[in-house]
């Protein structure tokens, strides 16, 4: 789908479908989850306001899916943030990927995902370029119904304290031929920053053709810490248009 935290990675992965099965929409997500991204690729644009005890933070994020043959898809994604608190030390984030679909099905998709990550403000110690491996894996619950499940690894050069992991889970339903709602959760151990438990609930209104789609949600903290309530807004576009 996505996705970052104390950057909140969530909008990006984010998270990311478009596409399920030949019987919803088609198989992708904010980002496409296990399923490649329908013919010519798509975009899925966000961003977020996070109310936070010492002001507002900002952020915005990109990802862009191109299929280069059935089974594979060059994956970018880029991502920001920055705070009224501290308005001149935002953070950065962009990848690059190759993804490969290893299992298809008519009920359930699985692939791999490897690229390169660039975080223009890492940890002390920690190069500014590194790399991130995922699994993805998704199913169809039912005609309308769908979970997809993602764990993502990542590393910058320095040792021990230049490591990240990030889990996301996705469940989401369509409603009729224009509306898709979502349910996810995600668990991040970031590069930069805290660790955080969020979740996010998002509806996504489609147009008659369903190629694009805006994206209206709500995400809050729920690992302890105060809740910093966002709200999210997305652009889903499939490319070709």
């Amino acid at each position: 789908m996505a996705g970052a935290e104390k950057k909140t990675g969530s909008s990006a992965a984010g998270l990311r479908f478009l596409t399920l099965s030949a019987a919803l929409l088609s198989p992708a997500c904010a980002n496409a989850g296990a399923w490649i991204a329908p013919e010519h690729g798509q975009t899925i644009d966000n961003a977020a306001i996070t109310a936070r005890e010492d002001g507002a933070a900002y952020e915005i994020s990109a990802y862009i899916e191109v299929p280069i043959t059935a089974r594979i898809s060059s994956v970018s994604t880029g991502w920001g943030e920055w705070a009224e608190a501290d308005p001149t030390n935002g953070r950065t984030e962009a990848t690059l990927g190759i993804k490969y679909a290893i299992l298809r099905t008519e009920h359930a998709a699985m692939a791999v995902q490897a690229g390169a990550i660039w975080n223009i403000n890492p940890n002390e110690g920690c190069s500014e370029g590194g790399a991130e491996v995922r699994w993805l894996g998704g199913m169809n619950l039912s005609d309308r119904s769908f979970a997809n499940l993602e764990i993502a690894a990542r590393g910058l050069e320095g040792g021990a304290g230049c490591l990240g992991s990030r889990a996301e889970l996705t469940l989401g339903h369509q409603f009729g031929s224009r509306w898709l709602g979502m349910g996810q959760a995600f668990v991040d151990s970031p590069l930069d920053g805290d660790d955080s438990i969020k979740v996010q609930a998002s509806l996504v209104r489609f147009g008659a053709d369903g190629r694009r789609g805006i994206q209206l949600g709500l995400r809050a903290r729920l690992d302890g810490g105060a809740p910093e309530p966002a709200l999210v807004l997305g652009l889903w576009r499939r490319l070709g248009d």
